[in-house]
C-alpha cells in the first residue's frame, strides 16, 4: 500500500462566531494520489486547505507522515507549514499590497519602492535562479511581462504570477484554492497543464475548486457540504494522467458515475455552471460568438451571431428594451437618470500604452441607457483597462476623449461623480475589503462607493436588506465579512454592485467564485431587475454565464476591438 501523506481522524475547524466550520472530517491522501475538494459556496473548501497548511488550527487528531521521510532525506520539515504551500484567491504578495490603494486607482501608483516588476515579485521570498524564475514564467505564459509592472497586469496575469511564485518555492505539498478563476480557456489550459506537470514530476497537489472544473490529471475527488464529507472517491475520468498539452478538462461524470452516484453523490445537484444543450461551449468563428450545435437555453437563433443576423425583436429608438414585467424602476433616490437618448459612456479612439507597450489601440465605444453589453476577451486583451477608463481614475484618461455621463472627462467633474452613477463588481475590488465590517454593512457601502461604511439612510437600509433577502443572505447579515467564504463574499460584493440601482452597472466577471445556485439566481435577477434605462456591462469568459439580457457585444484582442455589434439573445420564432 502507498504511504500516507497526511491524514484527518475525526478533525474539526471552529472560528469565532460561526462555530464549527468544518467537522468530522476523516480522509487520508497517499503517495500517487492527486486531490480535488468540491462543494458549494460556504461548504469549507478553502477553510480546509488552510487548516490543510497549518494556517488555522484544527481540533481533533491531524497526521503528517510525509515530515518524517522528508527529515529523513535531510530538508527542514517539522509543521505542515514548513512544506506545503496555499495558493488563494485573496493571496498578497509581500512586496506589494492592494490595501495601500483606492480601488480602480493602481494606476495612479508611482512609488518607486514599491511598484516592483513581474521579475521582482516571483524572485521576492523565493531566491529562485534566474533559469528556474524564466522557466516558470515561460510555462505560464507571462515571460514576455517580467520586466513590465505588477501593477499593470491582468487579473488573469496576475494568477498565473501568483501561481508561479508559488512554485518556485518548490514545496512538497501545493493547495490551490480556485486556480483558474479569472483565466480564459487558454489560460486555464496553460495552468492546468503546469500543475498535471508538476503532479507528473513527484509534487503532491491538492485542488480546490468546482466540479465542472476538475482536471482528468485529478485522480482523487472529495466533496463538501455543509462543513462535512459527503461523497470521496476516485475521479471516474482519469484513469491515467494525460501527457503534457492533452487537453486537461474533460466533462465530469454523468449520473450514476463517478464519486457516489451522481455528480457529487447526489442526483439532484447541478452542475455549478452548466454549458449550453450539447455540453459545449460556443466556438469562435471569426470576430463573434456563434451559438453551440442544437438550441439550448438562452442561446437562441442568433446568439451573438453574425454581424448580418438581424435582430428579430429591436430595441425602440434609443437603445431602451421595452420594460419587461418584473422589472422596476431604478431607485436613484432623488437623482434624475440620464435620458434613454444621451450616451452614458463614449470612448473615442482611445490609446492606452504602458511604458510603450500599447494596451488599447485605436479603441471607440459608445453605451447608452438601457443598452446590455458583453465584454468579451482573452486575459491581456485590454478590458481591465477599458474599464478603469470608465470607473476609476486612470491618468491616461484625461489624454483621451473619454466622455461620461454627457461630461468629458477632465472638465471638472470628481471621481466622484463617476462614481455615484457607477455599480462595480470587479476581481480587483474583492481585494479592497479588509475592514472589519458585517456583510450587511458591507452591501451598504455601494452607496457611498468607497470601502468604508457610512450609516445609510432608512430607505437606504431597507433597499440593502431587501436585495440581500432576494439572494438568499439574510442570514449572513451580521457576520463579519472576514469570516464568510469567498463565494459567499463574492455574492456580497454582487449585491453591492447593484443595490442603488445605477445607471451603469458594470460586472467584471461577477460569477468567478460563485457555485451553481447562486450563478442561477444571479442570472435570473439580472433578467427580471435591471430597469429599463439602466445600461450593463457584462464581462466573462463564459458565453453560458452572460445573461439573456444581453444583446450586445464588444469584443477586444490585442487592444483591438474585434468585433462590435448587436446581435439577438432571443429564440426566433420556429419556421412556418
Amino acid at each position: 500500500m502507498p504511504d500516507t501523506l497526511f491524514r484527518f481522524a475525526n478533525a474539526a475547524v471552529r472560528r469565532p462566531a460561526r462555530g464549527d466550520v468544518l467537522s468530522r472530517i476523516t480522509w487520508d491522501v497517499r503517495d500517487g494520489e492527486t486531490w480535488a475538494v468540491v462543494g458549494p459556496n460556504g461548504s469549507g473548501k478553502t477553510t480546509l486547505g488552510q487548516a490543510l497548511v497549518g494556517r488555522l488550527p484544527v481540533i481533533g487528531e491531524v497526521e503528517w507522515p510525509l515530515l518524517a521521510r522528508l527529515r529523513a532525506a535531510g530538508r527542514h520539515a517539522t509543521v505542515a507549514s514548513d512544506v506545503a504551500r496555499f495558493v488563494g484567491f485573496r493571496e498578497e504578495s509581500a512586496a506589494f499590497s492592494y490595501r495601500n490603494h483606492y480601488y480602480q486607482e493602481r494606476f495612479n501608483f508611482t512609488d518607486p519602492h514599491e511598484d516592483v516588476t513581474l521579475r521582482e515579485f516571483l524572485r521576492s521570498g523565493t531566491r529562485a535562479a534566474d533559469a528556474d524564475l524564466h522557466a516558470a514564467a515561460d510555462r505560464l505564459g507571462v515571460a514576455a511581462l517580467l520586466d513590465h509592472s505588477f501593477l499593470t497586469l491582468s487579473n488573469g496575469q496576475t494568477r498565473r504570477a501568483r501561481i508561479a511564485k508559488a512554485v518556485l518555492a518548490r514545496p512538497a505539498v501545493l493547495v490551490l484554492d480556485d486556480p483558474f478563476a479569472g483565466l480564459d480557456a487558454a489560460g486555464r489550459e496553460t495552468v492546468s497543464d503546469l500543475v498535471g506537470g508538476l503532479v507528473r514530476s513527484g509534487m503532491h497537489v491538492v485542488l480546490l475548486t468546482d466540479a465542472g472544473t476538475v482536471p482528468a490529471w485529478v485522480t482523487h475527488v472529495l466533496e463538501l457540504e455543509d462543513g462535512q464529507i459527503g461523497t470521496s472517491g476516485r475521479n471516474p475520468v482519469s484513469p491515467a494522467l494525460p501527457p503534457s498539452g492533452q487537453a486537461a478538462f474533460l466533462p465530469p461524470p454523468g449520473r450514476g458515475e463517478g464519486w457516489g452516484g451522481g455528480r457529487f453523490g447526489r442526483e439532484d445537484t447541478p452542475h455549478p455552471n452548466p454549458p449550453p444543450q450539447g455540453g459545449r461551449e460556443p466556438e469562435e468563428s471569426g470576430n463573434l460568438l456563434l451559438p453551440p450545435p442544437g438550441r439550448g437555453e438562452g442561446w437562441g437563433g442568433g446568439r451573438f451571431g453574425r454581424e448580418d443576423t438581424p435582430h428579430p425583436n429591436p430595441p425602440p429608438q434609443g437603445g431602451r428594451e421595452p420594460e419587461s414585467e418584473g422589472s422596476s424602476s431604478p431607485l436613484r433616490f432623488g437623482e434624475r437618470l440620464p435620458s434613454p437618448t444621451s450616451p452614458l459612456l463614449e470612448l473615442r479612439d482611445v490609446t492606452v500604452a504602458y511604458g510603450g507597450r500599447p494596451v488599447l489601440d485605436g479603441v471607440s465605444w459608445t453605451v447608452r441607457a438601457g443598452e446590455r453589453w458583453a465584454l468579451l476577451g482573452p486575459n491581456g486583451s485590454g478590458k481591465s483597462t477599458l474599464l478603469s477608463l470608465t470607473v476609476g481614475d486612470h491618468p491616461q484618461v484625461y489624454a483621451n476623449d473619454v466622455s461620461l455621463f454627457g461630461k468629458r472627462r477632465g472638465t471638472g467633474e470628481t471621481i466622484w461623480d463617476v462614481k455615484r452613477n457607477v455599480g462595480l463588481l470587479s476581481p480587483e475590488l474583492h481585494l479592497y475589503f479588509t475592514e472589519p465590517l458585517t456583510a450587511e454593512q458591507t452591501v451598504a457601502t455601494g452607496f457611498v462607493d468607497a470601502v468604508a461604511y457610512r450609516r445609510p439612510t432608512p430607505e437606504q437600509a431597507a433597499a440593502v436588506r431587501e436585495r440581500m433577502a432576494e439572494f438568499g443572505l439574510s442570514h449572513l447579515a451580521a457576520r463579519p465579512f472576514a469570516q464568510l467564504s469567498t463565494g459567499e463574499q463574492r455574492l456580497v460584493l454582487f449585491v453591492r454592485a447593484v443595490v442603488k440601482r445605477p445607471a451603469l452597472l458594470i460586472l467584471d466577471e461577477p460569477f468567478q467564485g460563485l457555485d451553481s445556485r447562486a450563478v442561477r439566481r444571479a442570472r435570473a435577477w439580472l433578467d427580471a431587475n435591471l430597469g429599463p434605462e439602466q445600461a450593463l456591462v457584462f464581462v466573462t469568459h463564459f458565453p453560458a454565464e452572460i445573461p439573456s439580457c444581453v444583446d450586445r457585444v464588444l469584443r477586444l484582442e490585442g487592444g483591438r476591438v474585434t468585433a462590435s455589434s448587436a446581435a439577438s439573445c432571443r429564440t426566433p420564432p420556429a419556421a412556418s
